[in-house]
């Protein structure tokens, strides 16, 4: 095993940053040899594991929030690398889909006895003028308005403080003048017929949760059934959404008839105007967007008791497999 240890220090209150000195009194207990590359920039995270990548380490350990675990599958996503989350971030909502468990004294013996499985990625590209400009991944959802306009007016560092979810809702107050945007969205696969919405926000999920645990907008996702799921609220305004909101908190807001809900492998998202997109709570660009699934491409670390009946890890032999995917 040579396991490398990814930490962001700003993820999370204080007093779980101050877990990492836990982790690394249990690593050098338990024998297991680590080295640590902290983050002091976005895209640090990526740049380590692709460095992690490169010199044929097997393990990567993430200490931070969605943030930094999207920035770290960017660079694992088609190798035979092993992700493993560790619940100390902002939210990190990728913890809680898979189950893992919060406490840390049970790290060695998941990295020792756990099942290494594979869970799918969603996969955006940015377009202008037609053609695509930039690529990324998401690992649990991506948003199409209010939320994005909410993260792209709120000071970052408020993450340390308030979490994913609160910092979403801190940043309400940016989102008085968003209106309603038009939108079509495309699908390709499967072929459906195109459908224009009146939306103020549209979800895109890989997994169920969504800002904070406990919350589900993308109720029916599963992070690898090889499929998206799309969310639309067609809310008229705040107000109109804060009681859509509501819904959502009961878990009844499929009843209503003005959200729409889809699933498909591949789309494409046209808007009357350039709309702010979120991916996995940061800021990505705009649309218009092409947005596919790519299947078992992220190799995860998890308990055996949370099998759960995931794909089988990803090796050498099926790389480019997975590459071909992207």
């Amino acid at each position: 095993m040579k396991l490398l240890i990814i930490h962001n220090p700003v993820a999370g209150s204080r007093w779980r940053s101050s877990r990492f000195d836990q982790i690394e009194s249990l690593l050098k207990k338990a024998s297991i040899p680590f080295m640590v590359r902290v983050t002091r920039a976005p895209g640090d995270a990526t740049h380590f594991a692709e460095q992690a990548v490169d010199e044929n380490y097997s393990h990567v350990i993430v200490l931070g929030g969605d943030g930094t675990i999207r920035e770290v599958a960017q660079a694992l996503a088609g190798s035979s690398l092993i992700l493993i989350p560790v619940p100390v971030g902002t939210a990190n909502l990728l913890a809680h889909e898979l189950g893992l468990d919060s406490d840390l004294n049970h790290l060695p013996y998941l990295l020792e006895n756990g099942l290494v499985k594979r869970i799918d990625l969603g996969t955006v590209f940015r377009q202008e003028h037609g053609k695509r400009v930039s690529c990324s991944h998401f690992v649990l959802m991506a948003g199409i308005g209010m939320d994005a306009v909410a993260v792209r007016g709120v000071n970052p560092y408020l993450k340390r403080w308030l979490g994913w979810g609160l910092y979403i809702l801190a940043g309400f107050w940016n989102v008085v003048r968003h209106q309603a945007f038009e939108a079509k969205l495309h699908f390709l696969d499967p072929p459906m017929e195109s459908v224009t919405v009146k939306a103020w926000v549209i979800v895109i999920g890989n997994a169920r949760a969504y800002g904070i645990k406990g919350i589900r907008v993308t109720t029916h996702a599963k992070i690898d059934d090889g499929l998206l799921d799309i969310c639309v609220f067609q809310s008229q305004s705040l107000w109109h959404f804060i009681g859509h909101f509501f819904k959502v908190l009961a878990g009844r807001h499929l009843e209503d008839k003005e959200i729409l809900y889809f699933q498909a492998k591949s789309f494409k998202i046209e808007t009357e105007k350039p709309i702010p997109v979120q991916l996995d709570g940061d800021l990505f660009g705009e649309t218009p967007l092409s947005v596919s699934v790519s299947p078992g491409l992220l190799n995860i670390l998890v308990p055996k008791e949370n099998e759960r009946g995931l794909e089988p890890p990803l090796t050498e032999s099926s790389l480019q497999v997975a590459q071909d995917d992207i």
